[in-house]
């Protein structure tokens, strides 16, 4: 795997690293971290999120499965499931739980719960509880797309903020530290507290190279080390020896000189994206960042689009606005 693409998506990556609330839909304070971890609830996590993803899937969304299912084709680290899952596949009701546990526990959550039965994340229950039932008593349409798509929560992509309500990474400078496969942030900072730390992976074969990225060309997780990330006005470094920002602050493009982003709600019109980087959101449009990278007016059904959050229904398919029928049933 290489992961030089992937730089100019660093610049933001510590940005977005930053804390973020457990309930998107609530505005509510994340729950506290205090309680220590529950065996019982990590030994059955998967199984538990398994059962009831599938629960909701087959409830509202049986007419959308190859919707929800067809993102999970573009992560290389699911490529052995491609074949396996729709819309490769029919999938029914009872054979999707055990096929959902394989897959969490590839990506997104199978790292979360080794790391948290090794006590280097902990698991908050209350926050774990506040998510099954936000999941499974939403009712079909937009509750339960917010709940089965919450980042978060059980949403298989990466939250903004890097970290699920119901683990936190509590790993201190020169402590070991390994990649969470759970979206771009989580592999480089890994287990290290972020606010202060990223995890630097060092590559045994060229240890000269200093910390460089958290998996080797065939995939396997190299072994890393918290060191201290920069503060605002330090410097900064995309190519190895990589140097990341922390929490909260963007490293500049240019200058290589970690800086704290200013976000605003910005006007139809705006300059909303520039140099790799976010300048706020566009309130009430979306932000063209493929295009003009300027705030755009939503876009209304039979318009033309290349994703959902250009149209005002919801929905962009085959290259048209509509309305969002996901998950109605």
């Amino acid at each position: 795997m290489t992961y030089l693409k992937l730089l100019p998506v660093l610049a933001a990556v510590a940005a977005c690293n930053s804390p973020a609330t457990p309930d998107v839909a609530d505005g509510g304070a994340p729950p506290s971290i205090d309680a220590a971890p529950g065996p019982a609830e990590l030994d059955t996590f998967i199984e538990s999120v398994s059962g009831a993803i599938c629960d909701a899937l087959f409830r509202c969304c049986s007419d959308d499965l190859d919707t929800y299912f067809a993102p999970l084709r573009s992560s290389e680290f699911l490529a052995a499931f491609y074949d396996r899952l729709p819309p490769a596949v029919e999938l029914t009701a009872g054979e999707c739980p055990a096929l959902m546990a394989e897959v969490l526990r590839v990506e997104p959550f199978g790292d979360w719960v080794e790391a948290a039965r090794a006590g280097k994340v902990t698991f908050d229950s209350e926050g774990f509880h506040v998510c099954m039932s936000q999941l499974t008593n939403a009712e079909c349409g937009e509750p339960l797309r917010n709940a089965l798509f919450d980042g978060q929560c059980f949403g298989l992509s990466a939250p903004i903020g890097g970290r699920r309500a119901y683990f936190a990474r509590t790993q201190g400078e020169g402590e070991a530290c390994a990649p969470i496969n759970d979206g771009v942030g989580s592999r480089f900072y890994g287990t290290c507290n972020s606010k202060s730390q990223f995890c630097c992976y060092v590559d045994e074969a060229n240890p000269e190279r200093g910390c460089t990225f958290p998996y080797d060309g065939d995939g396997v997780s190299r072994k890393g080390t918290c060191k201290s990330a920069s503060a605002s006005g330090q410097t900064c470094q995309f190519n190895w020896p990589l140097q990341l920002c922390s929490t909260g602050l963007e490293c500049g493009f240019d200058d290589g000189v970690c800086f704290e982003p200013v976000y605003e709600t910005l006007a139809i019109g705006d300059v909303c994206f520039e140099d790799f980087s976010s300048l706020g959101w566009c309130g009430e449009g979306f932000c063209d960042h493929l295009g003009s990278e300027r705030c755009e007016v939503l876009r209304p059904n039979g318009a033309e689009c290349v994703t959902w959050s250009e149209c005002a229904g919801g929905e962009c398919t085959g290259g048209v606005c509509a309305d969002t029928t996901l998950c109605t049933d």
